[in-house]
């Protein structure tokens, strides 16, 4: 999480794009990772003792 805490939505869409995904798969995508990486950082947090 230390790293992958930081990416911004911006960047997961500008990889998404490189990657040639469409507008609505980079809309689609990002907000799907987006919440994956909020349950990650729940599950570090919790195994931090911080939650």
């Amino acid at each position: 999480m230390q790293y992958l805490g930081r990416i911004t939505d911006d960047q997961l869409r500008a990889g998404l794009k490189a990657s040639g995904a469409s507008d609505a798969e980079m809309d689609c995508f990002t907000k799907a990772l987006r919440a994956r990486i909020e349950k990650l950082r729940q599950v570090a947090k919790r195994r931090m003792g911080n939650g």
